[in-house]
Formats: C-alpha cells, sequence, structure tokens
C-alpha cells in the first residue's frame, strides 16, 4: 500500500520544474526538438498541397516565471485519469480505516493494556511502606487475590487478609487492597481444610525453624492502634509458638503466640527495638487445646495505650502498653523474632490471617469469631 502513495506523490513533483534558482535557460523551439519528445518544427502548405517548412526555428528564452505559468495551464484531466486518482485517495482512506480498526481490535484482546491506558490498574505500593530487606523468602512476588469480602463483613481498615484457600503453590494472596501476599518457605505447606471445613488453611512445621510463611511489608504500624488475628490449630506446644508477629531489627513489635510456661495464649508488646526489652504482656484466662480450631486476636488501642487478647471472641486479658514504635519488618505467621533471631517455630495450622489499621471493637472481633 505505502507504493500507492508514493508513485502519486512522484508524479506530482515531477509535474513542476525545478526551482534551482540558477539562470533563465535557453528552450529552442524546432526541428531539433522531436528528437527528445518536443513539438516538431511548424509547417504551412504549399501550393502543390507539400509541406514547406515555415521561418526558421530561433531560440525563444523561457523564464521561470513562464515555466511556472506553462505548468498551470496544463490541460484538465480526463474522465479516467480523475477517476484513478480518485481510487488513489479512496484506497489511502482505506488504509488509515484498517490500520485503526487493528488497533481498537488490539486493545479489546487484552485487557490488562486496556486496563493500563484508562489508569484502572492499581498503583504499586510506595517505596515508603516496603518492609527493609531480612531473611531469604521475607520478600513474596506481588501477587493479588481475588478481593473476596470477609463473609463477617467487618472490612473497615482491613489491611491484610490471607484466606489460605489456594491450597497449592507457594503463595496465599492478600485479599486486601494492600497487595502483601505470605511466600510460604520450603518447610511450609497446605491443610485440605480450613477453620470451616471448607477452602484448605497454612500447615507449619515445629521441628524446622524453616517452616513460616512472610508477607512482603509490614501490615500494620505498631506505634498506632491495630488489630491481629487468625484462626489456630495447635498440635504441638512442647515450647513456645510462635503465631504472628511483625519484626523490626532486633526485636518484634508484637507477637502472638502459645506460651508454654504459662501454658496460655499470650499477645507480647516489647517497649523499644533492643535485646532484653521491657515487655507488656496479655494473657488468656482459658487453656489452649490441641487440635481445636481457636480464634485469636490482639488489639491495641492508641487512645487508651492498652492491648487486649480475645480468645473466641471474647476479652481474656489486658495490658498497658505505653512506650510505643513502628516495627517496619514483614508481618510473619509462624515464628517470632527475638535478640535479631527467628524463635517460636509453629506446629500446627493457621487459617484466616487478617490485620486492620484500627483497632476493632468487642462486638466486631466476636462477630468474626462466630
Amino acid at each position: 500500500m505505502p507504493s500507492f502513495v508514493a508513485e502519486e506523490r512522484g508524479a506530482e513533483i515531477s509535474g513542476e520544474p525545478p526551482l534551482d534558482g540558477t539562470a533563465d535557460s535557453l528552450l529552442t523551439i524546432g526541428e531539433d526538438q522531436s528528437e527528445f519528445g518536443g513539438r516538431p518544427a511548424r509547417t504551412s502548405p504549399g501550393s502543390d498541397g507539400s509541406a514547406v517548412p515555415g521561418p526558421a526555428a530561433r531560440p525563444i528564452p523561457v523564464t521561470t516565471s513562464a515555466r511556472r505559468k506553462s505548468a498551470e495551464d496544463k490541460p484538465a484531466l480526463t474522465p479516467i485519469e480523475l477517476m484513478l486518482r480518485r481510487d488513489s485517495r479512496r484506497r489511502r482512506g482505506m488504509v488509515a480505516g484498517l490500520a485503526a480498526g487493528a488497533l481498537l481490535i488490539g486493545l479489546a484482546a487484552f485487557p490488562t493494556t486496556r486496563a493500563l491506558l484508562a489508569g484502572e490498574l492499581d498503583p504499586a505500593p510506595s517505596p515508603t511502606d516496603a518492609a527493609p530487606a531480612g531473611p531469604a523468602g521475607s520478600a513474596p512476588p506481588q501477587v493479588r487475590a481475588p478481593r473476596v469480602a470477609p463473609p463477617d463483613g467487618v472490612t473497615g481498615g482491613l489491611a491484610l487478609r490471607w484466606a489460605a484457600d489456594e491450597g497449592t503453590g507457594r503463595v496465599a494472596g492478600d485479599g486486601s487492597n494492600a497487595a502483601n501476599p505470605a511466600l510460604l518457605s520450603a518447610a511450609a505447606g497446605w491443610e485440605a481444610a480450613g477453620h470451616d471445613g471448607k477452602g484448605s488453611a497454612l500447615r507449619l512445621s515445629a521441628s524446622t525453624p524453616e517452616s513460616y510463611a512472610a508477607g512482603a511489608r509490614a501490615a500494620v504500624r505498631t506505634d498506632r492502634s491495630f488489630t491481629v488475628m487468625t484462626w489456630v490449630y495447635l498440635t504441638d506446644r512442647r515450647a513456645d509458638r510462635g503465631v504472628l508477629s511483625q519484626p523490626g531489627v532486633v526485636s518484634s513489635g508484637f507477637v502472638l503466640r502459645y506460651d508454654k510456661a504459662s501454658d496460655s495464649w499470650r499477645v507480647l508488646m516489647p517497649r523499644a527495638d533492643a535485646s532484653d526489652p521491657v515487655v507488656d504482656v496479655a494473657s488468656s484466662t482459658s487453656t489452649p487445646k490441641l487440635r481445636t480450631w481457636t480464634h485469636l486476636a490482639a488489639a491495641f488501642d492508641a487512645a487508651t495505650g492498652r492491648v487486649t487478647l480475645y480468645v473466641d471472641g471474647r476479652a481474656e486479658g489486658s495490658a498497658p502498653h505505653p512506650e510505643r514504635w513502628q516495627a517496619t519488618g514483614a508481618i510473619q505467621a509462624g515464628r517470632a523474632r527475638v535478640d535479631t533471631l527467628w524463635t517460636d517455630p509453629f506446629g500446627g495450622a493457621l487459617d484466616d490471617v487478617r490485620a486492620y489499621n484500627r483497632s476493632l471493637t468487642a462486638a466486631e472481633i466476636a462477630t468474626i469469631a462466630e
């Protein structure tokens, strides 16, 4: 198709005499001109009917302006020539239309491209929200689970939700808007069913510290109000078992765990990111049960300065936490950070891990735990 355009443009250009700015040239009109395709010399009929040459040819100066005038006086195009020119223009229009149509079809065939042009794709997380570099496996790829609202309807302030219903693979997607999925370590796996007998759950082993699931970044600000929770299926209580935590550099901003010494559920909040810090502790009054799904929640209210532990939707312990700091590490499931080391590997299963950037009410937590 481009050859049609090039040929027509070439024809139009060749019809215009070159304007090279040189002195006016001389064009000789005579018999010799016919050798180059020009007009023959004029003749007149003789008395016997034969052609008699006219006056001798003489040089006639032809100026640039004369050339332009000659070009303007070209004879009108014939109907066939007009038809051919219209056909050429029509073909160029058809080529442009086909190109535009191909572009529209391409956009329709690729939803990701269409969404990108429309600005519908979710923006990438801000670099300031990213967790600092940590152990291998602490920065999973940016994937997202389907945004299925929690069945209880408690969505206000939802900052993370690992429904853990994938049942296969190494990633548990984040069902919130935070794009903070969990990467399962090599020693972690899947339970065939979750706390409600549906879907699946994360399976962790207490026999190795390398059995855990790590988020891509921090889920909450530990120096502000927040709530973290999960369903727990404990199979080993021979030692302390970390359920959920969010680390700093040395210690953890919070740790939700099973405590061997007191045989209770506990939420711990160190007052500083340091070795052997002062730790504020809220403990359960009920005894943890093995191989039984239990709902645990820890809610910190920055307005009152207190952290409360909930077991199966009931508040069982509370403690003041006057000194706050922000743990910027990626949220963890199945382990905790103490004195720069990963400790307290969990044994059992975890399901429906959530984090909220506010302190949920007792009624909201009870609704989720039903």
